[in-house]
């Protein structure tokens, strides 16, 4: 997994949070303000030269030159969008057409919803995964199962 996403809320975060809130932030905070033109060339090496069947790069919410610097080197996405991001979906589909990415799931994260919900699971797997919380275990949520039904389907498995 490669954590190249603005937000500096990389797989680290959640448990470096409840160990120190306030250094968390600190350094968040700093890993924000490094998001240059520079990282994400180098984040986009680092995509291009993973030796792994499966890649997962977290770029955060934010349509940015920086994001398509990185975003360049990939060959699938997983749009994931609350409510405040549901209006820039069809923004993020026109990202990854135009840089020949295949989107293999387009999903809702609702934050209030009671249960996940898979409205298709091919080609396309739709639908919404419910209140995420960090740091709650969310494994057995239907959701969260099929998309990593789909993404070993990439590896051939």
């Amino acid at each position: 997994m490669i954590t190249a996403c603005p937000d500096g809320e990389g797989a680290w975060f959640s448990d470096a949070a409840r160990r120190d809130p306030d250094l968390a932030r600190r350094l968040k905070d700093e890993y924000k303000a490094q998001f240059t033109p520079e990282f994400a060339h180098k984040a986009a090496g680092w995509v291009r030269s993973a030796n792994t069947p499966l890649n997962i790069i977290d770029v955060g919410g934010k349509i940015t030159e920086q994001n398509r610097v990185i975003m360049r080197e990939a060959t699938h996405a997983v749009i994931l969008a609350g409510d405040r991001g549901k209006e820039e979906v069809p923004l993020w589909e026109e990202f990854c057409r135009d840089l020949n990415i295949h989107i293999i799931a387009n999903l809702h994260s609702d934050y209030h919803g009671k249960e996940d919900e898979i409205v298709t699971q091919s080609p396309l797997l739709t639908g919404s995964v419910h209140c995420l919380k960090r740091g709650e275990d969310v494994s057995s949520r239907p959701m969260v199962q099929a998309l990593p039904r789909v993404l070993v389907g990439l590896c051939g498995g």
